[in-house]
């Protein structure tokens, strides 16, 4: 029998790695089918696409609201009643979603045609934009119900069966948007390769599980799921207005093609970010298993930040590196590349710190700290609300993306704050001096090519001069050596 007190940093580690390695090809996948599908389609029908998407993946938080959470985190001899009764649950709540989506942009499309004189402008890429959501939308109680049988995976931590479906996803969609894209490079072909990767998605979750819903419904079960989960998912609803900010701020205020360029870097950075989505996913049903132990938690969150930024960073400094040379070749001339560095350099920054206080904040939705995190997040909402549009209504249009991009940096400062002071009062005392070091070295590197190559030294000696930050990487470096996958 293995040791039951076995290290938690082990098993932060062991469950990222195997979901890096498995999920490793998703990048090459990524990667390569985003670039060429923006190369065909240009930054402003891209734009629209991710606009369509964001309102999509806020929908799917509202739709689940934090059940996937909560099955995850359940008990491992909770009956499989509970989660038949998540599977109609999240049934009925997403046929009444896909309908309001239905409902509402049926009703603003006649608007439109009924205002178009006065409201052209404003409107103008709007129409396209709410056929792609409706289409879309079409989805939800296929997608919401795949994350009842993705739940018992997870909770056994079966990393590999779940990245596989993922990848197959990812591919998928990529194998049909491209095809189609390249017979004609339309707003459709993105939306079909959606429609047809979702539709593997909850196929995929449902065999590889080998779930088979049964009928069951009681209403004080739900109320008990519900009781925990709504008071978590209200936190990341707030948190989800980030998602809404692409059609109803920087689409209305930039422009479809600022849309594009804020969208494909974000993508981007979304697929280099795999040891972070990797560790944080991870986090939830691990740090459940020994939420009561605060000395082991507390130290398992300092080690997970200090993976996610070395990782994040090396990952972040080595794409910047090669993007000057590579990205005029593989975009083409519809997208201006010194605009793509300069929002990949703002944004990859704020990833790095987003790390930090990511991993602390599933550990404070562990520990049902849900009232800390919905703080937080209100407090994120109300100031990118307050800076995005003040920021963006005194700059001319060229200059409102970077406006935007200034305004989600701020916004995301007393979020962080608010995150930092929770997890002291309620589980431990982070330690911030390496991995700040990090950043510093890492923010260097990535403003070498847009300022001056010296940058490149300066990074390099933050990195390996200061003794603490040469021995944690020692230390990182013999524990990734000893994991078994």
């Amino acid at each position: 029998m293995g040791d039951p007190q076995e290290s938690l940093r082990k098993r932060v580690l062991h469950g990222s790695l195997y979901l890096i390695i498995r999920q490793g090809i998703a990048i090459g996948i990524g990667l390569v089918g985003m670039l060429l599908i923006t190369r065909l389609v240009g930054p402003g029908i891209y734009g629209l696409y991710s606009s369509a998407l964001s309102i999509f993946n806020y929908l799917i938080l509202i739709g689940l609201m934090g059940t996937n959470i909560y099955l995850i985190r359940e008990r491992h001899d909770a009956p499989a009643e509970l989660f038949h009764l998540a599977f109609w649950w999240l049934l009925f709540y997403g046929v009444t979603l896909m309908s309001c989506v239905w409902l509402i942009s049926l009703l603003l499309l006649k608007l439109w045609k009924a205002y178009a004189l006065l409201l052209l402008k404003l409107w103008k890429a709007y129409e396209d934009l709410l056929l792609a959501t409706a289409v879309m939308g079409t989805m939800l109680p296929f997608s919401l119900v795949a994350y009842v049988p993705a739940a018992l995976l997870e909770r056994e931590l079966d990393y590999r069966r779940t990245a596989l479906i993922e990848i197959s996803t990812t591919l998928s969609f990529y194998i049909v948007a491209i095809a189609l894209a390249w017979l004609k490079g339309s707003l459709w072909a993105l939306v079909i390769g959606f429609l047809i990767s979702q539709a593997i998605f909850c196929t995929g979750f449902f065999l590889t599980a080998r779930y088979r819903p049964l009928w069951y419904w009681n209403a004080g079960q739900l109320r008990a799921m519900l009781g925990y989960s709504i008071s978590q998912a209200v936190s990341r609803w707030i948190y989800g207005v980030r998602e809404l900010a692409l059609p109803l701020i920087v689409l209305p205020l930039a422009g479809k093609e600022a849309t594009g360029y804020f969208a494909i870097v974000n993508r981007l950075l979304g697929i280099l970010s795999i040891v972070m989505t990797a560790t944080q996913r991870i986090s939830v049903p691990t740090f459940a298993r020994v939420q009561n132990d605060l000395t082991r938690l507390t130290r398992a969150v300092n080690q997970a930040m200090h993976l996610q930024t070395l990782a994040l960073g090396l990952s972040f400094v080595g794409f910047m590196m090669v993007a000057p040379y590579a990205l005029p070749i593989l975009l083409g001339e519809r997208w201006h590349v010194p605009t793509f560095l300069t929002i990949f350099t703002v944004l990859a920054v704020r990833y790095l710190l987003a790390a930090l206080f990511g991993i602390q904040g599933a550990a404070l939705y562990v520990k049902k700290e849900n009232l800390t995190m919905l703080y937080a997040n209100i407090a994120f909402a109300i100031s990118l609300i307050l800076f995005a549009y003040g920021l963006m209504y005194i700059l001319p249009t060229p200059y409102r993306l970077y406006g935007f991009l200034a305004a989600e940096f701020l916004a995301h400062l007393p979020n962080y704050y608010i995150v930092d002071c929770g997890f002291r009062r309620a589980i431990g005392n982070p330690i911030y001096s390496v991995v700040i070091l990090w950043i510093i070295a890492f923010s260097s590197a990535l403003l070498a090519p847009l300022v001056n190559g010296g940058l490149y030294l300066v990074a390099v000696l933050l990195l390996l001069l200061p003794p603490s930050s040469r021995g944690q990487m020692i230390a990182l470096y013999r524990e990734l050596r000893t994991t078994r996958i």
